[in-house]
């Protein structure tokens, strides 16, 4: 098969995959976001830690996936955002 590449990526099941990693993705950081506000971070630190923790890596696994403009990116949805900020999810700065 000559153009492998472009047929993995263009296949049906890529673009649905990558279509719905998006949305799936954003759901997942706006609800860790939610979680953050209602956690007392001086009871539940170690939760509080971990949730910011994982809310700062699919930030950035969102960032590095909007940039792959021959694969996934061109499958967003075109209502998302191309970029997210980590401190339009966590209030506090990150250190």
């Amino acid at each position: 098969m000559e153009n492998y590449r472009e047929y993995q990526v263009t296949s049906g099941q890529s673009q649905m995959y990558s279509y719905e990693y998006f949305y799936d993705k954003l759901a997942a950081i706006k609800a860790g976001a939610k979680q953050l506000e209602v956690l007392d971070p001086t009871l539940d630190r170690i939760e509080y830690n971990g949730l910011k923790m994982n809310v700062i890596t699919w930030v950035e696994e969102y960032n590095l996936n909007a940039r792959k403009t021959e694969s996934m990116a061109r499958y967003k949805g075109q209502g998302l955002p191309d970029r997210l900020l980590i401190g339009d999810f966590i209030k506090e700065e990150v250190k």
